[in-house]
Formats: structure tokens, sequence, C-alpha cells
């Protein structure tokens, strides 16, 4: 599965720390009010202007609708300032700070995911208006999938900001089912692609074509429920790619 990152990077609010152990993948929302396309490069650059003074931060990649764009310009041997601070003293649920001194900045990847409000006059990480579209969600997954198999990370490491230190964030996913429901995403996402292109032979253009084609469908999968299994996933985009070779065909004729 090839995912197309856009490098935007800077080292402002990062860290050096050669050869560092890479074990965890934590999870933020942006606490901003769109994921229009050209969000995440926004993000990257207030990261590298110094984003906010008194509080300074940054990630490692930065998720929007169309746009996975990657701050940290050395991910092996550079942290990001995303899953740190101080532990929260009141948690609002009981996995808030679970990982607090387990995870840490040294050893994860910060993703921010760009958040959405349908009621911009309030901002309280406690509003429950706060989502995520299913373009971003597809490419986080996508990219998380992506990380787990390159730094051997579990499936159990992909965590919310909120299970270190406490914090609300990502806001909506708090109090939901919103991280278990993006694992089983992204379980889907590698499942899919691999069970897709096992039995290829060759690297031939065909097989480039369909593999660029599932990584084009893959956020519509989302309409796609969950509980119908990886077979009917494999159903959905085998007759998806017969049905465009077929129009393909016939415009040609």
């Amino acid at each position: 599965m090839s995912i197309n990152i856009k490098m935007d990077t800077g080292t402002a609010n990062t860290t050096v720390a050669k050869g560092r152990s890479i074990e965890w993948i934590v999870i933020h929302y942006t606490a901003g009010t769109s994921s229009a396309a050209g969000s995440a490069h926004n993000l990257a650059a207030w990261f590298r202007a110094g984003a906010n003074p008194a509080n300074p931060a940054s990630a490692d990649f930065i998720v929007d609708d169309e746009n996975v764009v990657c701050y940290n310009p050395d991910i092996a041997n550079r942290y990001s300032w995303g899953a740190g601070g101080v532990k929260y003293t009141k948690m609002s649920t009981s996995e808030g700070g679970r990982y607090y001194g387990k995870c840490r900045n040294s050893n994860c990847i910060n993703i921010e995911i760009c958040s959405n409000k349908k009621n911009r006059k309030s901002l309280s990480a406690d509003d429950t208006d706060w989502y995520f579209t299913d373009a971003e969600l597809a490419l986080a997954a996508e990219l998380v999938k992506h990380l787990m198999k390159t730094y051997g990370i579990s499936a159990d490491h992909v965590i919310m900001h909120h299970q270190v230190t406490g914090k609300l964030c990502p806001a909506y996913w708090v109090h939901g089912d919103g991280l278990i429901r993006f694992r089983k995403q992204v379980e889907e996402v590698g499942e899919v692609v691999a069970t897709m292109c096992q039995n290829e032979q060759a690297i031939d253009s065909v097989l480039i074509a369909k593999k660029e084609f599932i990584r084009i469908l893959i956020p519509f999968l989302t309409d796609v429920k969950s509980g119908k299994g990886i077979d009917n996933l494999r159903v959905y985009i085998n007759s998806a790619w017969e049905a465009r070779r077929k129009a393909t065909r016939q415009a040609s004729r």
C-alpha cells in the first residue's frame, strides 16, 4: 500500500533523540473548526513559526481532508511535542492518563487530525459537536497502518492523547467509541489491500493501476459497515474494479 505523504517540515518545537525507540502512535485533534484541504499545511506553518509560545507544541504528522503532511523531518532521530505535559489531576474517564509515564513524546509518533465543529461560536473541548470527516479518517487510517508496519507498532499502542495526560483529546472520541472504530478501520484498510494483492505474481501496469484504484477508493469504504467483514469489503472493491475496467473497455471502442 502506498501513501502520499507531503513533506512540510520544520524543527521548531521538536527535540533531537538519535535512534529513539518508537513504540506508540498518539492521535490528537487540532481543536480547529475545519479540515478543508490546506488545513494541514497551515498547521505545519504554525508549528514552524513557533506555535503557541506559552504552551509550545508540534506533531509528526497532520491530516486534513485531502493531505497527509509530515512536519518532523527525521522521525527516527527527532521527536515532536504533542503527548507530553503534566498529568491532569481530574480525569473525565477511566482511560484518562492510563499510559502516563509509559508513552512519552520521545517514544511516540504524534498525529494531529484536523477537526471540524458544527457550532463555531463555542470551542469548548466539552462540546459534543466536534467531528472528523470520513475522508480524513480514511487518510489517517492509511497513515497509521503504514506507521504500524514501518515501526512494528501493535494496534493496542494506537491511543488517544487523553490516555496519556488526561486531556480531552480528541474531544469527541473521549466519551465515545471513536478510537475503537478507528482501530477497526485501520485493520480493515490493511487486510483489504493485503488480500487484494497477495496472489499477484508480477508488478505489472494492471496491478499498479489496481493498487492506485484501491487507494482512491479507500475513503469511500467507511460507507460499508465493518460488521459485514473483510470478505464483503473485498467483494465491494472487486465489483467496483470490474465495473471500472468494463467502462474503460467500452469507452475505448
